[in-house]
């Protein structure tokens, strides 16, 4: 992609997956407590509005992209563990991605986290 330099995070995001998907998303609340070893930034989709893909996860370890790592398989528990609470499912939720991707709900995100090299293996 070859785009025009943006002010914010949001307006990069609404140039690359759209306004309306954009305008669904919401951003994480900034946490940077000094000495941490893990952050998490971005912005998410609500369990409620599921995406019939996987072509909305967007993924990044210290700002590079990542593909079908663990921390996938981790945001795609946690949007099922959630979609459970709020539907007052009690079933087990996915072991795979696989999984998920057979039920066509599938979060929209764009996460980066920041750790130090030696806890993440590239």
């Amino acid at each position: 992609l070859n785009l025009p330099p943006v002010p914010t995070a949001a307006a990069r995001m609404a140039q690359v997956l759209g306004d309306e998907l954009n305008a669904r998303l919401h951003e994480l609340p900034s946490d940077s407590r000094a000495g941490a070893a893990f952050a998490l930034e971005g912005a998410v989709s609500l369990p409620e509005d599921p995406q019939p893909s996987d072509r909305f996860m967007f993924v990044f370890v210290n700002g590079r992209a990542v593909e079908h790592s663990p921390i996938h398989e981790l945001i795609l528990n946690l949007y099922e563990r959630c979609s459970e609470v709020l539907t007052g499912k009690t079933f087990a939720g996915p072991t795979s991605i696989r999984d998920v991707a057979a039920g066509q709900c599938w979060p929209a995100c764009v996460l980066n986290v920041r750790c130090s090299s030696e806890h993440y293996d590239m």
